[in-house]
């Protein structure tokens, strides 16, 4: 039995355990953003304050919610209308904006290119960008005889230290904006310089783009290869469906809702006219609204005389309209209703694409998985394919190991096909093969008179014989030599910056749980 006798002969065993939580909460907290304790020891996700992690980072509510408000103002600022997918597409790129400034802060701090006060001042004095000119001059400073910005007598204030100080504030939004944006510019900068181009690779896209090949070869297509002659048994069907379970075939948890639907007016020359009839739509919408809350949704329903609609089946996910008809448009706000609310629960009315519409939860469906039945036809297609892909690999070398006359073999047999005389640029496609990395490789590393090993493009397996290629022209390449290079090095640095930010992307851990709040 617990008394006060044992609650004192323990409590030194629960002071060091309190004094333990306490100790781990401000240490914790000092590293992941001020994260509950609890929330950290236990793996719970704690969606009132954090939206997701990047890196084990936690990324706030607050973050996301103001990175999200940056694109929201420039949908409107470029006429946009500001609804229901358009704040999911906010969304979405505030939160891939939020995972970029994460990448490209870390590597500046690691580059030593953060940019100081110095460095902005600089820039400001000799490159006043156009929009902080306007600023300044809309400000009434430094403006000449036509109202233009006068940037001498502008470089003059500054350097005598004769800035209005109506221009303070102004000074200092433009200084912290711009040092992120040049650091971002000498990040860019730096990665993009980087580029270099070898003299291996102006020769060898000299050679794909300006040496010709005539081949000869014989392929097979494994897509005519009837499926007939390809058995897979239940039991490989099965063992694929268990493998793959987890991965392919596992269905979230889902909710059930039926709804009634209060369709919009027809749009009125008059907008007051409109707007009167919509919002009387609004109001009758309520009314069935709080009636079913009273009582209950089928009942208040044949009250007010409407029609329950068909079921939706709606998901979690961000992708997609998770589950609500295109023609009602995408509404994270039904979303949350039904993954919130409980059984029987009636929405508030929500508008939507074509009317107000008033939701209620009718069932839960725990996560699951599709039932082998569901999916065994796509599970035999892809075994199938790959099944016809080794019995083509097999039948053709199999084939040319038996002759050597490549039109007799395709003469004598209904899946293979031969072609003669065929030409192209080493990177070109071929009649009914096409072009791939593996075909390009084997047209430069073989001779003429040599055959291939096996080949795979996109289409077929083959074997290639070169009957001819031209030869290497000295005189030609010089000419084109640098212009390949400049075309090549122009490429690169374009490229540079984005493949490098691409890459780190994919390699970052994101844990998104934007999903279960909005």
């Amino acid at each position: 039995m617990f008394t006060m006798t044992s609650l004192r002969e323990r409590s030194h065993i629960i002071l060091w355990t309190l004094l333990f939580f306490f100790i781990a909460s401000m240490t914790v907290g000092g590293l992941v953003g001020g994260a509950n304790i609890l929330t950290v020891l236990t793996g719970s996700k704690n969606t009132a304050l954090y939206v997701g992690s990047i890196d084990g980072e936690s990324i706030t509510r607050r973050e996301f919610e103001y990175e999200r408000q940056i694109q929201i103002n420039r949908t409107i600022q470029q006429g946009g209308d500001v609804n229901d997918q358009a704040m999911i597409n906010a969304g979405n790129a505030a939160w891939n904006t939020i995972i970029e400034n994460y990448i490209k802060e870390k590597k500046i701090k690691e580059m030593n290119l953060t940019v100081h006060s110095d460095e902005v001042y600089d820039f400001l004095l000799q490159t006043p960008p156009a929009t902080f000119q306007s600023n300044i001059t809309d400000a009434g400073f430094f403006t000449d005889d036509e109202g233009k910005f006068d940037l001498l007598s502008y470089q003059d204030a500054v350097r005598s230290g004769n800035i209005p100080t109506e221009l303070e504030n102004l000074l200092v939004l433009w200084e912290n904006y711009l040092k992120t944006w040049l650091a971002d510019r000498k990040l860019r900068t730096m990665y993009n310089s980087l580029a270099s181009v070898s003299d291996t690779e102006v020769l060898d896209d000299y050679y794909k783009k300006n040496i010709n090949a005539t081949i000869d070869y014989v392929y097979l297509n494994p897509n005519d290869i009837p499926d007939s002659l390809i058995t897979i048994s239940d039991e490989t069907l099965m063992s694929e469906y268990e493998k793959n379970k987890e991965d392919k075939y596992k269905i979230d948890k889902t909710i059930d809702v039926s709804y009634v639907i209060y369709s919009f007016p027809e749009q009125n020359e008059d907008s007051l006219i409109y707007s009167i009839e919509k919002d009387s739509i609004m109001n009758q919408a309520f009314l069935f609204s709080d009636e079913a809350k009273y009582t209950n949704f089928t009942d208040a329903a044949k009250m007010y005389n409407l029609s329950i609609e068909d079921t939706l089946t709606l998901s979690e996910a961000l992708s997609g309209n998770s589950g609500i008809p295109f023609n009602m448009g995408n509404s994270r706000k039904v979303i949350r209703f039904a993954f919130d609310g409980e059984i029987n629960a009636t929405s508030e009315p929500i508008e939507m694409k074509n009317g107000i519409v008033v939701f209620n939860i009718i069932n839960q469906n725990p996560s699951t998985y599709r039932k082998f039945d569901e999916v065994v036809d796509n599970i035999k297609r892809l075994l199938m394919r790959d099944s016809k892909k080794e019995q083509a690999k097999q039948m053709i070398s199999e084939a040319i190991s038996t002759s050597n006359n490549w039109e007799d073999l395709a003469n004598n047999n209904d899946f293979i096909n031969y072609q003669s005389g065929q030409t192209s640029t080493l990177a070109g496609s071929f009649t009914a093969i096409g072009r791939s990395s593996q075909l390009e490789g084997a047209l430069f590393s073989t001779d003429i008179g040599q055959t291939t090993d096996l080949i795979e493009t996109p289409s077929a397996f083959l074997y290639l014989k070169v009957s001819a290629k031209d030869d290497f022209n000295q005189d030609d390449f010089d000419k084109k030599s640098d212009e390949i290079r400049t075309q090549l090095l122009t490429s690169k640095k374009s490229r540079g910056y984005f493949d490098w930010l691409n890459s780190a992307k994919s390699a970052v851990e994101v844990d998104d749980w934007r999903y279960l709040i909005y």
